[in-house]
């Protein structure tokens, strides 16, 4: 028995010492893992990556000590050289706000709506803070147990909606995606776009676009290229057809619907190009082009966009 009582005792002061100067820090550690938690998710939403292990804990620090919010953190992010150098599109960075900052994919109405703002000129810093401000934010940084902070933000002004624009939410929110490709992009193609009435949503029976020297048909089931992203695809697409209102009165005059197509498929190639379309579109639009007179004379339906 007295042989035995050193060892229980050594045993019973090990487990003291344990509880006494890891219970805290295993409870630390805890608090750290909710914390570290919210660095990583904007690693992975705004860059796209796993956290390097010196700048999650430069983050962690940050956040844990009070010294920044989760909001302040989040524009690190957003802001970054890393993220700006990738030159993404509206619509890019709005993906990315939706899911960085309400934990969900865009919904068609907001998504045009912020489309909208950002297109009449509102700076991505602006709706940044609007996205850091919401109640959704605040939840989320809740849930990881820091203070998601308020940044000023201007008051969003009032959308008026392109009238011009008819179809469904996600035909509009497309659509306004696409128009603002070609401002930023593209804007001498841009400029045709007052030579157009209406951009409509309209079933068609094999084409993906269609004008009659007034109005542009879009018809999205119908697309042409699925491997590049689809408001990209239509920046092209309404590019051509654009094109078409712009020699409407050329093509009234000599009914020479070879030399329209040509001049509106050369105008999608240079759009193509300047919006930095991948090389397999490119060499598509070219193989059209070498091809557009026998294609019209074997399939007279070619020119039907033309209507």
């Amino acid at each position: 028995m007295f042989k035995r009582t050193p060892r229980f005792l050594v045993l019973l002061l090990v487990c003291i010492f344990f509880i006494c100067t890891l219970a805290p820090s295993a409870l630390h550690a805890q608090e750290h893992t909710g914390v570290q938690g919210f660095v990583i998710r904007l690693y992975e939403t705004c860059l796209g990556r796993a956290p390097d292990p010196q700048g999650l804990q430069n983050w962690v620090d940050h956040l844990q000590s009070g010294q920044i919010s989760g909001g302040q953190a989040a524009y690190g992010f957003v802001f970054s050289t890393e993220l700006v150098s990738q030159n993404l599109s509206d619509s890019q960075f709005l993906d990315i706000m939706y899911r960085a900052f309400f934990g969900r994919a865009p919904d068609a109405g907001g998504f045009a709506n912020w489309m909208g703002h950002l297109g009449q000129g509102m700076s991505r810093e602006n709706v940044f803070a609007h996205f850091v401000n919401s109640q959704e934010f605040a939840a989320i940084c809740a849930s990881y147990g820091i203070q998601a902070g308020t940044i000023a933000a201007q008051a969003a002004p009032t959308v008026q909606k392109d009238q011009k624009i008819q179809g469904s939410d996600q035909f509009y929110s497309l659509i306004s995606e696409a128009l603002a490709l070609l401002k930023n992009h593209d804007p001498e193609a841009y400029a045709q776009y007052r030579l157009a009435s209406r951009i409509i949503e309209t079933p068609l029976q094999a084409a993906f676009a269609a004008t009659d020297g007034k109005n542009v048909y879009i018809d999205l089931s119908n697309r042409e290229f699925p491997e590049v992203p689809f408001a990209y695809e239509i920046a092209c697409v309404l590019s051509h057809e654009f094109n078409h209102l712009a020699n409407w009165d050329y093509y009234r005059r000599t009914g020479d619907l070879y030399g329209m197509e040509i001049m509106a498929f050369n105008q999608q190639f240079y759009t193509a190009q300047r919006l930095g379309m991948p090389d397999q579109y490119l060499y598509y639009i070219l193989w059209v082009i070498d091809n557009i007179y026998y294609l019209y004379l074997q399939s007279p339906s070619f020119g039907a966009d033309i209507r």
